[in-house]
């Protein structure tokens, strides 16, 4: 990016009107939205994963249990509660009082 472009973007931001035309007004606000809400959309998804959530398919005779948010089979060779986070994808884990294999 140059700094002339960069100065236009930072005039956009501000509100201020530009040499651009309203084509170009529109991409450029397009553009931006996209990233912001993707940037929003990822930032949402670490909040929600920080949320505990019970685990699913608890079997404790063969010593696995399911991840509610991916899935993913996690074997546990200790107690249950000792694995607060999803291996896989990081979610946490909330087990209820004095579950272990």
């Amino acid at each position: 990016m140059t700094d002339r472009e960069a100065i236009e973007n930072l005039k956009i931001l501000n509100g201020f009107k530009v040499s651009l035309s309203k084509k170009q007004r529109d991409q450029y606000i397009a553009r931006r939205y996209r990233e912001e809400a993707e940037v929003l959309d990822m930032a949402i998804a670490a909040l929600e994963k920080q949320e505990p959530v019970e685990p699913t398919e608890i079997d404790e005779d063969y010593g696995y249990f399911r991840c509610a948010h991916c899935g993913s089979m996690i074997t546990a060779i200790d107690l249950l509660e000792n694995h607060e986070y999803c291996l896989k994808c990081g979610q946490h884990l909330k087990w209820e009082q004095g579950e272990q294999l």
